[in-house]
């Protein structure tokens, strides 16, 4: 009865061992486990940096051509002219017309240059008078389209000049309405 109380030494010596070693496989899973997710962690973190990188030279390379187009007709001495006479000459004005049929002509003129058509699907420029000119020219033979009720037509205007970027979306000038 008194061998059955007592375990012998061997006994709580495997015991002791056993739980020492249980108990260190333990914390060294718990080790390993942190490990193992701080390096997957940053692991995701780089290819994800990687990713966004990625993607943004890609936006870059898509929005450069456009700012290079900007660009290119903000210098043109000629169409700055025309669009300062569009937007300032009063329309009721007989005498007037003249100047603003060749301030249109001038700029389908720079619009219908090789290096916008080759380029570009399509430049438009249009101002709140109702004057809509593009390089397209199939669109440029539709009816002219009112664009004075677009949304982003407000951020333009309180951006000054600075180039803006909008999502897509309906043009008022497109062969289709649902032309993105």
């Amino acid at each position: 009865y008194r061998r059955s109380l007592y375990i012998s030494f061997q006994k709580r010596l495997f015991i002791t061992y056993s739980l020492l070693i249980i108990l260190l496989v333990f914390v060294l899973g718990i080790i390993f486990y942190q490990y193992s997710v701080h390096t997957l962690e940053n692991n995701a973190i780089s290819k994800l940096n990687a990713i966004s990188d990625k993607i943004g030279e890609e936006i870059d390379s898509l929005i450069y051509p456009m700012n290079f187009i900007i660009d290119y007709l903000i210098s043109n001495s000629d169409l700055l002219s025309s669009v300062i006479t569009l937007s300032n000459l009063n329309r009721n004005n007989f005498e007037n017309l003249t100047y603003i049929n060749e301030a249109l002509n001038t700029i389908k003129s720079i619009l219908s240059n090789y290096l916008v058509s080759k380029n570009f699907y399509r430049v438009n420029i249009f101002n709140l008078k109702g004057d809509f000119i593009t390089s397209n020219i199939i669109v440029s033979t539709q009816p002219q389209p009112d664009v004075s009720g677009y949304p982003w037509l407000k951020e333009v205007d309180e951006n000054y000049g600075a180039n803006i970027l909008i999502p897509f979306h309906d043009e008022p000038w497109g062969l289709e309405k649902k032309e993105k």
